[in-house]
């Protein structure tokens, strides 16, 4: 369900309060892109297991449409052997519901159940019942029909942040305090 902003019919209001927000996860590089209904559950999640002696990677996260599409056209054709599964069109990474840790695969046994037993503990479900041992979720509210929802409201979210960075960019360079202000030296 959504209503129109600003009298624009592509243009999403989450009445729930969920969006795509730029979140830092602790002993990660970086920015990472999840919806803020998960991003709690996922530093719950690392630093719990951190405490336990289990330090993980964060990998994959927020993904475009056109990351998704590119994911996929390399399983198909064979051009990526690190993608272990082909990416769902709808996938909870395009929502912001999903996170990846890089280095689960070589994790000990004890280890990848200490991962397992915590990602629960936080709220997280594990992929391996789809064959995707390295995927963390939790689905969308209401299921899996309303993924859409939530990856256009992503989408329109993660494009602000583009616009937003842009127009700070763009700002910078015409910041008189960033400009050099020195005069040329007059040559004879």
């Amino acid at each position: 369900m959504y209503h129109y902003s600003a009298m624009n019919p592509l243009r999403y209001y989450d009445y729930d309060g969920r969006e795509l927000t730029k979140t830092k996860l602790p002993r990660q590089a970086g920015v990472f892109y999840l919806d803020d209904t998960i991003a709690h559950n996922v530093i719950s999640f690392l630093n719990n297991c951190h405490k336990r002696g289990v330090d993980l990677s964060a990998g994959e996260h927020y993904r475009t449409e056109a990351y998704n599409q590119k994911l996929i056209y390399d399983f198909d054709h064979k051009k990526n052997p690190n993608i272990i599964k082909r990416p769902a069109e709808n996938s909870l990474h395009r929502a912001g519901f999903a996170i990846d840790i890089a280095n689960f695969n070589s994790l000990s046994y004890s280890d990848k159940a200490i991962v397992v037993e915590e990602a629960n503990r936080a709220g997280l479900q594990w992929g391996n019942s789809f064959s995707d041992p390295v995927h963390f979720y939790k689905e969308v509210p209401k299921g899996q029909k309303n993924r859409m929802y939530y990856i256009k409201l992503a989408d329109e979210k993660y494009d602000k942040f583009l616009f937003e960075g842009a127009i700070k960019a763009a700002a910078s360079k015409c910041n008189p305090h960033s400009v050099n202000t020195t005069q040329p030296e007059l040559l004879p």
